[in-house]
């Protein structure tokens, strides 16, 4: 499954989601990934008229890609195309922390208007 953002800050997002239990490897990735680019560098081209415009990949799977003794191999193989991966796990790992954070803060704002109300 793919979907195409953008503009976001500048440049368009591609996002691919593949199925939790799929293995792939890095060469299929970025395989697929320069056949979404082509089409989106394509479209942009034809309709927006943009020329060479930044185009970032990233790439959601249940585990790294295969072989699994080659990570950064396959991550540099990847980011020749400004593409990415991040596994559903560490994704979800990432944004439980970022929410805990948040909701650090916000206790910590609500402390701060706390004192500044019983002023």
């Amino acid at each position: 499954m793919i979907f195409a953002i953008g503009p976001a800050a500048g440049k368009h997002i591609i996002i691919e989601l593949k199925k939790y239990k799929r293995k792939v490897t890095a060469i299929e990735l970025l395989e697929q990934v320069q056949k979404y680019k082509s089409a989106l560098n394509k479209c942009l081209k034809n309709k927006f008229h943009e020329s060479q415009p930044f185009i970032e990949s990233i790439c959601i799977l249940g585990s790294a890609p295969q072989p699994d003794d080659a990570d950064e191999e396959n991550v540099r193989l990847l980011a020749q195309v400004n593409a990415r991966y991040i596994t559903y796990d560490q994704l979800i790992q990432q944004t439980r922390d970022s929410y805990r954070e948040y909701i650090e803060k916000q206790q910590d704002v609500s402390r701060i208007r706390e004192l500044i109300d019983s002023l």
